[in-house]
């Protein structure tokens, strides 16, 4: 994490941009503590420039967040965490955030744990385990 820390400060978008990966996103974003983006890895259209004020004010008072972002590629699963030290110390200089896009191939791996079908109803459109129901995949 104290690479990540040194690349924040320092702004190095092209050591973010190289080394931020993981396999079970689908997009990652580093910010400043305020919230504009300074480095991502294919986020949303919705996300490539700022984080809204809702998740950087209650960042703040927690160490990480987790929850639903509607973004404009559908609905995504986020978590929202402070980047520090590695000794979790000092006033954390920015937000590291990862996403995974909610399809219908994830609720079906949540199906398989609960047994049961699932659908999530958004605005614009609606993900489900059940066939007639998928309008995003």
């Amino acid at each position: 994490m104290d690479s990540l820390l040194r690349s924040l400060k320092k702004h190095d978008i092209n050591w973010l941009e190289n080394n931020l990966l993981d396999e079970d996103c689908d997009f990652i974003i580093v910010s400043d503590k305020e919230g504009s983006v300074i480095a991502n890895k294919d986020a949303p259209f919705d996300l490539i420039t700022e984080i809204p004020v809702d998740i950087t004010n209650k960042i703040k008072t927690l160490d990480f967040i987790n929850g639903i972002f509607l973004t404009d590629k559908g609905p995504a699963i986020i978590t929202v965490a402070n980047v520090k030290n590695n000794e979790g110390g000092g006033e954390p200089p920015g937000l590291l955030i990862y996403g995974r896009y909610i399809t219908k191939e994830l609720l079906s791996e949540v199906k398989k744990t609960s047994d049961s079908d699932i659908t999530i109803f958004t605005n614009g459109a609606i993900v489900s385990t059940l066939e007639q129901k998928s309008e995003i995949n």
